[in-house]
């Protein structure tokens, strides 16, 4: 009953992927939260007589966990990758009105207008 809910939630994650940062976030926490629930519920409704192995169990908020940190992460180098982009935007500008040096006797100049 779980491994459906694990389907369920890589799929909301899934479809979380191209929508923008905040609805990410929002996707992910609340497939989390559905994982959640759905484990509780079966929790509380699994047979007494044949419960729910433990390294299952384990197992589960295991990978709900790895897929939370693993969008964090994502999170964590999407905002290096924008505050290098940044940085390399500040170095650039403050270049201008300087002389530069470059390797070679040849240059080609585009005539065309951008």
């Amino acid at each position: 009953m779980i491994n459906s809910a694990t389907s369920a939630t890589s799929g909301s994650t899934a479809v979380s992927t191209t929508a923008t940062r905040a609805d990410t976030t929002t996707d992910a926490s609340a497939g989390q939260d559905r994982f959640l629930k759905l484990l509780v519920a079966q929790l509380n409704n699994q047979d007494p007589m044949n419960p729910l192995d433990n390294a299952q169990m384990t197992s589960q908020i295991a990978q709900i966990n790895t897929v939370t940190g693993i969008q964090q992460l994502n999170d964590t180098v999407k905002g290096l990758v924008s505050q290098f982009a940044a940085q390399q935007m500040l170095q650039g500008s403050a270049m201008v009105g300087h002389q530069v040096l470059a390797e070679g006797n040849t240059l080609s100049v585009d005539t065309e207008p951008a």
